[in-house]
């Protein structure tokens, strides 16, 4: 079934978001798709602008968090986070000097510095970084948060069973769990 954005649109205002903006992009090359959102917000003014894949959820209070942090830095990234797959929680730390992707938070003036460059629009893979880059060399103050929790900065990954295209392996090299919760659902 293919929805309309106008179908989607009145779904976020009947749950009171009225100024929910929806766009639509093509999927190839993914970073086009990406840009074009960016786009879209340096139209709207957006500040902050935060970027979420489609399986991340922020805990409540992220967004008034990061606003505050704005105050004092241009660029928020996380090195913490939660994945949780099945009926398990995984506390991730992770290892590259560079954020995750899911989480990045760019104040109005970092994407002034890059010109609202965020995402190579000709790229279809390793899109996080391009951003994030720009911002630390265009002498953007940058904050890279391993305490999450102390910073009310916590996001979760929800990942499944279905086909994805960054599924979790808890043993790959770029990330180190430090926690396993069970869960009940």
């Amino acid at each position: 079934m293919v929805v309309s954005e106008n179908t989607e649109r009145l779904f976020f205002q009947s749950l009171n978001y009225p100024n929910v903006h929806i766009i639509t992009a093509p999927n190839n090359p993914l970073g086009l798709k990406w840009q074009s959102g960016v786009n879209y917000a340096k139209k709207i003014n957006a500040d902050p602008l935060i970027i979420l894949g489609s399986d991340d959820t922020l805990k409540p209070g992220f967004v008034q968090n990061a606003i505050k942090l704005l105050d004092k830095y241009d660029f928020i990234g996380l090195k913490r986070f939660y994945v949780k797959q099945s009926r398990k929680v995984f506390t991730i730390d992770y290892k590259p000097a560079m954020p995750i992707g899911g989480g990045r938070v760019y104040s109005a003036k970092a994407l002034e510095l890059i010109r609202w460059k965020v995402f190579n629009p000709g790229k279809n893979k390793h899109l996080d970084n391009d951003g994030f880059d720009a911002v630390v060399r265009s002498g953007g103050k940058v904050l890279l948060v391993s305490d999450v929790k102390k910073h009310g900065l916590e996001l979760v990954a929800l990942k499944g069973d279905w086909p994805m295209m960054n599924p979790f392996n808890r043993y790959h090299p770029n990330i180190s769990v430090l926690c396993v919760e069970s869960q009940v659902l």
